[in-house]
């Protein structure tokens, strides 16, 4: 008898507390609604402001959703100069995504007459436009690779003084700075418009990039406030021990090495004796690279006997082809990196495989070693 007064008690306590609670449960669930309704709103607004032209939400939401769970950037650059049919970065771009890419550097140049000259210039004849890096954005993205755009000071005028990028000196720095800001800025908004994955703020500036703080943190802060996405440097293979005293990395998202380090090899290396080469020029980086977030923004070779030493040379003369040296190349630099990296770049290809772009890896044996590496890291 007690059990069961006690259990009908229970039942109208429970009873009650449904009458009053429901109400408010409704009332949640309304609210709820609203505000979902809201960020959807808001969601659909911030994309048709920033004109993502040619790709739906969803679509775009499923790329973002791809780099957020496969964080390790198994990239590919891309080198364009000037204006090129575009008819080829569709194929160009499906075949990348075969080898395992997930995303492309667009590499352009901006120009600069001299090594000590204060102006920074788009150079029509060797820029491209902005309408077609706009379109080749939209064909990457539709082709699911995420972007990393890289404006990039061409040195087809400082080479012929005998200087090159690194040696960039100008006579007023601040004016150059000033150039270079409003240049970077407006490709800041280009990157933000069409929804860049990753920008570029510097390229192997070896003689500014260890001074003039204010003025790397004046363009930093001016390119946030136009842009939402990552942003990078990349260091030149011999300028890393500047690293610790250099403020300016600590406001940006990552580290790049363009890593054309050379190893002191045979002309036939073995995959083994390449590993032993990188393993000691990777223990004497580490201490100026380890507390950092790195990819290596370059490296590549040409398939000619004896580029081990310099990979950073695009010609050679009276040298014998042989594609095994970018295969090999390829195996041990993947290998002895990836421990202490989240991406590498190779270098490179262009839209038209350029004959005289001899790092291309495309239609050489090569392709099966990224092939290999890249797959195996999903």
């Amino acid at each position: 008898m007690y059990k069961n007064i006690k259990g009908g008690v229970q039942l109208r306590k429970i009873l009650i507390l449904i009458v009053v609670v429901t109400p408010f449960l409704f009332f949640g669930i309304y609210l709820n609604s609203n505000k979902n309704d809201e960020i959807a709103n808001k969601t659909i607004k911030y994309f048709s402001n920033h004109h993502v032209n040619h790709i739906e939400l969803d679509e775009r939401s499923t790329i973002t959703m791809k780099q957020n769970k496969n964080l390790f950037h198994a990239g590919m650059n891309l080198l364009l100069y000037g204006e090129q049919d575009l008819s080829h970065a569709p194929p160009l771009f499906t075949k990348l995504k075969e080898l395992g890419v997930n995303t492309v550097a667009i590499n352009f140049p901006i120009d600069q007459q001299g090594w000590n000259s204060n102006l920074v210039e788009i150079n029509p004849a060797i820029t491209p436009s902005l309408q077609s890096l706009e379109e080749l954005i939209e064909i990457a993205h539709s082709a699911g690779l995420s972007v990393k755009l890289r404006p990039i000071i061409d040195e087809s005028n400082l080479v012929k003084t005998g200087h090159w990028r690194g040696d960039i000196q100008p006579e007023n720095p601040a004016e150059w700075f000033k150039n270079y800001r409003d240049i970077l800025t407006a490709y800041a908004k280009l990157a933000e418009r069409k929804g860049v994955e990753l920008f570029t703020i510097g390229v192997e500036l070896n003689n500014l990039q260890s001074a003039h703080e204010e003025e790397w943190k004046l363009l930093i802060e001016d390119i946030r406030e136009v842009y939402d996405g990552k942003l990078i440097y990349a260091f030149n293979w011999n300028a890393l021990n500047n690293l610790p005293d250099i403020e300016f990395v600590h406001l940006i998202d990552y580290i790049g090495i363009d890593a054309y380090f050379p190893l002191n090899v045979r002309n036939d290396a073995t995959i083994e004796e390449l590993d032993v080469a990188w393993a000691e020029w990777i223990n004497d980086v580490l201490p100026y690279i380890e507390d950092e977030k790195i990819l290596l923004t370059e490296v590549g070779i040409v398939p000619i006997d004896g580029a081990y030493k310099t990979p950073f040379q695009w010609i050679y003369t009276n040298r014998t082809y042989n594609p095994e040296v970018q295969v090999n190349y390829y195996e041990s630099t993947f290998n002895s990196w990836k421990p202490y990296i989240e991406g590498i770049y190779w270098w490179t290809v262009t839209l038209d495989n350029d004959d005289e772009n001899n790092y291309s890896p495309l239609g050489l044996p090569t392709e099966e070693v990224i092939k290999k590496q890249f797959h195996e890291i999903k």
